[in-house]
């Protein structure tokens, strides 16, 4: 069986393996029990700006939880926010698993590191960004390199969507 199709393979098992698992449950600030209670002191049934100003990562999200614009966060937008806070968290752990198995499976050696002849034409991204992955020049990428890598490209990538 070819490597390409072997990869395929796996990364369709771990998608496979994560849907399976079922929906994400909300966490407890979800509901309209315990933190959601604790938050509406005015027991009007949804969350003002006021009340959300007590918890500051509330606060900061307030305008991409409020979906309806009404200043409010009722239960259900709450619940939708819960919902995809675990599926971005679910996503993130499947990438990660996706490149272990990736980086896995192109150390042909086993040592740990890929060099360029590992990588050859396999990855063609990860062979045009080898020098800059390689921070140490030795001609070699570590999963340190490689991970660090990845989130200066993230907080880049964040970072222009923001600015």
């Amino acid at each position: 069986m070819s490597r390409p199709l072997l990869l395929a393979l796996a990364i369709t098992l771990l998608a496979a393996s994560i849907a399976s698992a079922g929906p994400a449950r909300p966490g407890p600030g979800a509901t309209p029990g315990g933190r959601f209670a604790e938050l509406d002191r005015n027991r009007d049934g949804v969350i003002d700006r006021a009340e959300a100003a007590t918890a500051p990562r509330l606060a900061e999200r307030f305008e991409r939880i409020d979906r309806n614009g009404d200043q409010r966060l009722a239960p259900e937008e709450l619940r939708k926010a819960a919902r995809l806070a675990a599926t971005r968290r679910d996503l993130a752990k499947a990438q990660r698993e996706a490149m272990r198995a990736r980086f896995a499976f192109l150390d042909v050696d086993g040592d740990r590191s890929l060099t360029m002849a590992e990588i050859g034409t396999e990855a063609p991204q990860l062979a045009g960004r080898f020098a800059i992955i390689d921070r140490d020049r030795d001609g070699r990428i570590v999963p340190d390199e490689l991970r660090d890598h990845l989130k200066a490209q993230r907080e880049a990538r964040r970072a222009s969507r923001a600015g």
